[in-house]
This record gives C-alpha cells, structure tokens and sequence, in this order.
C-alpha cells in the first residue's frame, strides 16, 4: 500500500511483464515534464 503524497494522476498506457521486472508507462500532464530527465536502460 503506497502511504505517500499524491501530487498528480496519469494516464497509464502499458506494463512490460519481466522476470523480477515491471515497468509501467504512463502519459504525463505538461505540468509535471519541467525538469523530468530521461533514466538509463
């Protein structure tokens, strides 16, 4: 259970299923794109 704050909602488009992996994409509101930086893979 995530016991944080919630500072916004997005829109999820996918999960990739991987063993001991998950990632989940999501569509941000412009708003929350100001400093966002791209993470390695």
């Amino acid at each position: 259970m995530f016991t944080g704050i919630v500072q916004g909602t997005a829109k999820l488009v996918s999960i990739d299923e991987k063993p001991n992996f998950r990632t989940h994409v999501v569509t941000l509101p412009d708003y929350m794109l100001e400093g966002l930086e791209t993470g390695r893979r």
